[in-house]
């Protein structure tokens, strides 16, 4: 086991021996949304202090927007425009905390199979819509 004081970084990202990278894939990113959430809750109220509206925050003059229908859920084809960055990141904390949950993408029977497109069409995109929240902490 390694931790950023006892190695570097690309030691410590290192798929295990004999884990399953589906597994590995979805405990990491199962984490990584608990410590964003905790770190969010923490500045918060400062965040939404300074985004008052569309194109107020980090960077500056970006406006989020969020395309419901491209998730692929049942009457999800609604587009929300012009979303301050608060507001987005409440829509990804909904949407990955609704992944996570979902057994059929984060399966919590051990002999349940994994969605052939975890890594691509899920992993991928939670992790690029969770650094964007990043983005706006900053």
């Amino acid at each position: 086991f390694h931790t950023l004081g006892n190695g570097t970084l690309l030691e410590a990202v290192v798929l295990p021996e004999d884990e399953d990278p589906n597994e590995w894939l979805a405990a990491n990113t199962v984490d990584f949304f608990n410590e964003l959430t905790l770190l969010y809750g923490l500045c918060s109220a400062d965040i939404e202090a300074k985004n008052l509206g569309p194109g107020e925050g980090f960077p500056k003059n970006i406006v989020y927007y969020w395309d419901n229908a491209e998730d692929e859920a049942p009457g999800s084809n609604k587009l929300y425009k012009d979303l301050s960055g608060p507001e987005y990141v409440e829509l990804v904390f909904t949407w990955v905390e609704n992944l996570i949950e979902n057994p059929t993408v984060f399966p919590t029977d051990e002999e349940a199979d994994w969605p052939e497109d975890f890594k691509e069409g899920y992993v991928q995109k939670m992790f690029r819509r969770m650094f964007r929240v990043f983005a706006i902490i900053y």
